[in-house]
């Protein structure tokens, strides 16, 4: 009996070890924005995070959770943006011990509060799972490769799914609902707490957003060619010129500026979307806002320039007025502030001024509601286009993603 149940233990004991037994994802945080608090100290670039650490933004910082596979040339996983004023302790991120079992990825945040936006990049080569439980009790799960944004506060559990698989379920509640790609799903709790509730989303009014589907093949671009098949037209405005090119980087296909050689004259790289030949209204809508997702890795010119127009990333929409006025609104991004550079901040057409992240880390902007910002004489009418460009002398920077939306201001992913 004793020799029966030995070998039935040391079977038990084999067959968990090779197909059931587990190891942790490699994880670390980089700071977008400012800072961030990691298990109770005070994070400015980066750090290793472990299984029951917690973390913690204030109202201005933002910061990147990355998750990736050790055993698979470090392929990433997940990348979850920690946007402002949130809370959560990560309670796992792990995989199969072994490649030749099938079991998935699996992530777990727990105690959440505030917004995330959650990554999975495609062609993983397992499954994944990523759940996270609010503070409510809600508990959101996301099954498969795309994009989500997810915010919870003590009035609203609420997911946008922009590209994916998701469901939520309420606290006490046994099935979850699935919230459809390209729309919203949310709990609010005056109304009823048990109940998900599927509405429409905004709508992105640039397709291929995210670039990917559009690039041509890497090995067709040198630099000057043109990276996309359809919708962007890049151009160089520089002498020596700067070039623009498809790579992948953290699992995203994204778009990168470069411009280098020395250079220590005025240079432009970019791209433009033209939103059709009589310009896109959008008097039909009360909300419009513009999202991108970038990395800037090199600047050389302190600051934004002299005159706040030299930012290594600056947006910038074209549209008409309703007196049929042709107007630009603009918006930078920099990291390298020399003190003893006393240069302008907000540019002379400019209505903010420019923002400052850190540098060689991913930073997602969100422009609010650009319809409460603009004074109500220079609201837009019709989009003739919007522009993403690097601007200065030498310049680096992976662009991921550029999008335009608009609808009902009901429809924010905040509620």
């Amino acid at each position: 009996m004793i020799f029966c149940a030995s070998c039935l233990l040391t079977g038990f004991g084999i067959n968990f070890y090779l197909f059931q037994s587990t190891v942790s994802l490699d994880a670390s945080v980089r700071i977008g924005k400012g800072s961030g608090g990691v298990s109770g100290q005070v994070v400015y670039k980066a750090r290793p995070i472990s299984s029951g650490d917690t973390l913690r933004s204030d109202k201005v910082s933002q910061s990147t959770l990355l998750f990736r596979d050790s055993l698979n040339d470090d392929h990433l996983v997940a990348a979850i943006t920690v946007l402002r004023e949130t809370s959560l302790v990560v309670t796992r991120a792990i995989r199969p011990r072994f490649h030749f079992t099938t079991g998935s990825y699996a992530l777990d945040l727990e105690d959440f509060s505030g917004e995330l936006d959650v990554f999975v990049p495609k062609e993983l080569s397992r499954k994944v799972q990523i759940s996270v439980l609010t503070q409510q009790g809600d508990v959101i799960n996301m099954t498969d490769s795309g994009q989500y944004s997810v915010r919870a506060t003590p009035e609203v559990t609420r997911v946008v799914n922009r590209s994916g698989t998701v469901t939520i379920t309420p606290a006490n509640v046994a099935v979850g609902r699935i919230v459809p790609a390209n729309e919203q799903g949310a709990i609010i709790y005056s109304v009823n707490p048990s109940e998900v509730v599927v509405s429409d989303t905004y709508i992105n009014l640039l397709t291929n957003s995210t670039f990917e589907e559009i690039f041509v093949p890497s090995s067709d671009t040198n630099g000057q060619s043109q990276p996309f098949v359809q919708d962007w037209a890049c151009i160089d405005n520089s002498q020596p010129p700067g070039n623009f090119h498809p790579e992948l980087s953290d699992g995203r296909r994204v778009l990168r500026l470069v411009r280098d050689d020395n250079a220590s004259s005025h240079g432009d790289t970019g791209c433009i979307r033209y939103l059709g030949a009589d310009a896109l209204d959008v008097t039909s809508y009360n909300y419009l806002g513009i999202r991108a997702t970038f990395n800037l890795l090199y600047q050389s010119v302190s600051y934004c320039g002299i005159e706040a127009s030299e930012c290594p990333l600056m947006l910038r929409i074209q549209y008409y007025d309703a007196a049929g006025g042709k107007r630009d609104w603009y918006h930078g991004f920099y990291y390298l502030a020399r003190p003893e550079d006393n240069y302008r901040l907000q540019c002379s057409s400019c209505l903010q001024e420019h923002e400052a992240i850190n540098e060689k880390a991913w930073y997602t902007y969100d422009s609010g509601n650009l319809l409460d910002l603009i004074p109500p004489d220079q609201k837009p009418v019709k989009i003739l286009n919007v522009q993403f460009y690097a601007s200065g002398h030498q310049y680096d920077v992976y662009v991921g993603e550029v999008a335009l939306l608009a609808g009902a201001a009901a429809n924010s992913s905040g509620g």
